[in-house]
């Protein structure tokens, strides 16, 4: 089943689609983070996730592919939030049979910059996995005030603004540097390090290549004692086109151990109530 839905952000209404796992009763729920502008949409993966038992909800950003309202990095931060919020709302959990005890954040590109973002401010998120996640703070670290760098990034970013509504290349480039040092993936490690986290990169990305999107924040969460990290790199593109099944797969197995553990801390958890010498009447 998949269901059309229209999320509130801010003052606009955001474009969602749920993937509804297929079962009776509840399931774990999964929100599914698209890149900037939204070349790769991930419906392939939303659709073997929802396969593997999960409920899988993809969003359009505000300004982006039929939203409305307009597209910025703040917005999109924003976006997630509200998305969360919409989640987790009495009567979308009982009409969608969502299970919130395991909620997971993935994403691509900017998306994985958003879901890495995103949980380490909201402890009730279970785990986050990025893909060729992009990080928009370190990147505005190292160009810092060179002007020819800045003007390479502006052009990069202008590019992708055409696709969304009242983006604008220079505004997106101001935001980053703006947000140089609070949107530094590498400073939300140890918010994270005690979660399950996973980090796919790309070894052939001339988006956000894995030196510095990826190895460095490896490196990061290994320096903050992250106990449940697993990381890898895979031969492919930015967009995963040549391993798109590979990725699936990945996910899949992943998914299946958090919640194999979270399955069974809730069983040790309810067994830790029971009184091992009950009253008889």
């Amino acid at each position: 089943m998949l269901s059309l839905l229209r999320i509130p952000s801010g003052d606009a209404m955001m474009v969602g689609r749920l993937f509804h796992a297929t079962g009776a009763g509840t399931h774990p729920t999964l929100l599914l983070l698209h890149g900037f502008p939204g070349v790769q949409q991930n419906h392939d993966i939303a659709f073997a996730l929802q396969r593997a038992g999960w409920n899988v909800l993809l969003i359009n950003y505000r300004g982006a592919w039929g939203s409305h309202g307009t597209f910025s990095f703040v917005h999109a931060l924003e976006d997630v939030q509200a998305a969360l919020a919409y989640l987790r709302r009495d009567d979308v959990t009982r009409e969608h049979n969502l299970d919130l005890s395991t909620l997971v954040l993935v994403g691509h590109s900017m998306g994985g910059f958003l879901a890495c973002m995103t949980a380490a401010d909201d402890e009730a998120v279970t785990a986050v996995a990025s893909i060729s996640g992009f990080n928009f703070g370190l990147v505005a670290e190292i160009i810092g005030d060179q002007t020819e760098a800045v003007a390479e990034l502006n052009e990069m970013f202008g590019e992708a603004a055409f696709f969304l509504n009242g983006a604008d290349g220079d505004v997106l480039t101001a935001q980053a540097r703006a947000h140089s040092i609070a949107w530094n993936l590498l400073k939300k490690a140890p918010a994270l390090a005690a979660r399950p986290v996973l980090l796919l990169g790309a070894d052939r990305d001339q988006v956000g290549p894995v030196t510095i999107h990826h190895d460095s924040l490896v490196e990061a969460f290994q320096k903050s004692g992250a106990k449940r990290l697993e990381h890898r790199t895979v031969d492919t593109d930015h967009n995963w086109v040549t391993a798109r099944e590979e990725l699936a797969v990945m996910l899949q197995e992943w998914l299946a151990a958090i919640r194999t553990k979270t399955h069974r801390r809730a069983t040790l958890g309810r067994k830790s109530t029971v009184d091992p010498h009950p009253e008889t009447s």
